[in-house]
This record gives C-alpha cells, structure tokens and sequence, in this order.
C-alpha cells in the first residue's frame, strides 16, 4: 500500500508519502523542517541493534520478587542513537532500571528504515527469579 499527500504548514509545503502500515509526519517549529516518524517492529530493532546493555538485575530487586517482562518504547534518531525511552508497561520495581539500559542501546541505521528518518519501536527486557 502506498499514498500520498501533500499539505502546507507555515508557507511549506510539505509532502508524504506512506508506505506500509504506519508512517507519522511530525513538523519542527523551531526549524521549520518536516521529518518523518516510522512505527517498527521489536524484531527489526533487535536485527539492527549493534550494542545492547541489558538493565542491572540487583540483589534487592530480587529480594523483593521482583519479576517479568518490562517493555520500553524508544525513539532512535537516524543515526542509530536512542533519544528517548519510556517504561510503558511491567512491574514498577524494574522499569526505570529498563529505561536505562534502553538509552544506551545503538542501532545500525541502514537496518533500522529504507529513507533517513527517526524511527519508533518497543523492546523487550525479561527478568527472571
């Protein structure tokens, strides 16, 4: 599936096309530069990932039976650096240790999208008593 359209925003106008499921146009203000924002999945981060710290597991955390799956959203800039990372979903106890191993993960960008842009994804950490 493949559209597109256009649109003017301050004077610009601005042009996008979408290709497969989701594509997102976000607008820089400041700028003035339109870039695109593209939704992938966790199996193509995992592909294109180069370093992947994994969170500090401490002997508190497992002391307080705390365990499972946390997931973190990130943005990852199209040089393969992550810019932001969120917990968005597991046990309260392991999700800031996750969002910190999750921004020092790097990305080869030629895996990440086909066109220069910042892309979107969710990973995956797995804690285990």
């Amino acid at each position: 599936m493949k559209s597109v359209s256009q649109g003017i925003i301050n004077g610009k106008l601005l042009r996008l096309t979408v290709i497969g499921l989701l594509t997102l146009l976000t607008f820089n203000a400041t700028s003035g530069r339109a870039g695109t924002l593209i939704r992938i999945s966790t199996n193509k981060l995992l592909a294109a990932a180069t370093k992947k710290p994994q969170p500090q597991y401490t002997p508190a955390l497992r002391a307080a039976g705390a365990q499972g799956q946390v997931e973190v959203e990130i943005t990852v800039t199209e040089d393969g650096k992550v810019k932001e990372a969120r917990s968005i979903s597991g046990h309260p106890l392991l999700r800031e240790p996750s969002r910190q191993a999750a921004v020092q993960w790097e990305f080869d960008p030629r895996g990440l999208s086909e066109m220069p842009s910042d892309v979107i994804g969710v990973i995956v950490f797995s804690f285990k008593l």
